[in-house]
């Protein structure tokens, strides 16, 4: 857990795409006590295309390169955790490669498209899928074996707290109050420049 209290308004500048337009279309997975070489060993790599700066390479490779059953993955390391981004993709959330890279560990997953206005949150412990909702839902979407820990840390989050009389209904900030919610749960803090000055070990994986 995070020694901090972070809230949406630490990552309000997210919501508009992000610092270099990371956050227009992505996938970030945290994956706990492991480095780069070990997840790239335990995902299904089909082509290891070496390293990759994000404006000028990875975003841009994504979407022309983009097959959903061939996802580019940029690895790199934050701390004692591997982070794995997609540009446009979604591998860091299916169970079919989570599950088992999450034996021993937690993989705290978050999914988000602008293009399509939807989004997913997964907790992975120990092989197994133990929370998920939909960031635009919040609270009220959530699925959890600790449903009222995972409820406690999203309000401290800033989850469903817009004005009552807003469009989304109470959601304003659901989105920046997901990237709180996963820097309580890790720790790990995602700062403007993080992913955009990020040096990225790019593997292709396969989906089945």
């Amino acid at each position: 857990m995070s020694d901090r209290s972070p809230t949406y308004e630490d990552y309000l500048w997210t919501e508009g795409g992000g610092t270099a337009g990371e956050f227009q279309a992505f996938c970030l997975a945290l994956v706990e006590n492991a480095d780069v070489e070990e997840v790239a060993t335990q995902l299904p790599v089909i082509e290891d295309l070496g390293v990759m700066g994000f404006p000028g390479e990875l975003r841009f490779r994504s979407y022309d390169d983009w097959n959903e059953k061939r996802l580019l993955v940029g690895l790199f390391q934050m701390g004692s955790w591997t982070a794995m981004f997609e540009v446009n993709g979604f591998a860091g959330m299916t169970a079919e490669l989570m599950i088992p890279l999450s034996k021993g560990r937690r993989i705290v997953s978050h999914h988000y498209s602008d293009g399509n206005g939807s989004g997913s949150f997964r907790l992975y412990e120990d092989g197994r899928l133990t929370a998920n909702f939909n960031p635009t839902r919040g609270i009220y979407d959530l699925q959890a074996r600790d449903r009222e820990t995972l409820t406690s840390l999203m309000q401290a989050s800033g989850f469903d707290q817009a004005p009552v009389d807003h469009p989304l209904e109470g959601r304003q900030h659901n989105r920046a109050a997901t990237l709180a919610l996963m820097e309580r749960l890790t720790g790990v803090r995602l700062e403007p420049r993080t992913i955009a000055d990020a040096r990225f070990a790019v593997v292709r994986v396969a989906l089945s």
